[in-house]
């Protein structure tokens, strides 16, 4: 049996790995694809996924051709209200739309949480998919970013639902001029 703090200490340190590997991903300037226009002036790409060397630690079998996605878009907002947002995890079903349950199943310190989301899925071609995401926060001068992956720590799984992995994830937000 692990110690809680060795717990907590192993987790903040997969966090922080997840993150700088997603932000690596993101800054590639080649093998991003356009995939489509988003209503209000935002663009979605894909490239081919990047586990970064590492698998599943579920034992489920790892799936073949996933992409990561990239979307940018602008938002008329202050950072700080996008960030608040955002990280209300236990609301975030409430703004979203492809998300019908978020909670937050434990704080690990001041910037690194552990949630639970399911997604509503688009039936029959999608399923409901959900997942325990280690997420963490951090700041770069003006930049925000909130990051992490999938790990297997619980959360209601049901037989309407896949579990879903996420290796790494990373979503960004900084001020833009004009």
């Amino acid at each position: 049996q692990m110690s809680a703090d060795l717990e907590r200490d192993l987790y903040v340190s997969v966090a922080e790995l997840a993150v700088e590997e997603a932000w690596r991903i993101l800054r590639l300037e080649e093998g991003w694809n356009y995939s489509c226009s988003i209503k209000g002036g935002g663009a979605l790409h894909w490239r081919d996924g990047d586990t970064c060397g590492y698998s599943r630690e579920d034992n489920e079998a790892e799936g073949k051709g996933w992409r990561a996605w990239k979307v940018k878009f602008d938002v008329d907002a202050p950072v700080e209200t996008v960030i608040k947002l955002v990280m209300d995890v236990d609301n975030m079903a409430k703004w979203n739309m492809g998300v019908t349950q978020s909670k937050i199943l434990k704080r690990l310190d001041k910037q690194t949480l552990i949630t639970h989301q399911v997604t509503a899925g688009q039936k029959p071609m999608v399923v409901n998919r959900e997942f325990v995401f280690l997420c963490r926060e951090e700041r770069r001068g003006p930049l925000w970013l909130a990051g992490g992956c999938s790990i297997d720590a619980g959360g209601a799984h049901s037989a309407d639902t896949v579990r879903a992995w996420q290796y790494p994830g990373l979503m960004t937000a900084e001020p833009v001029d004009g």
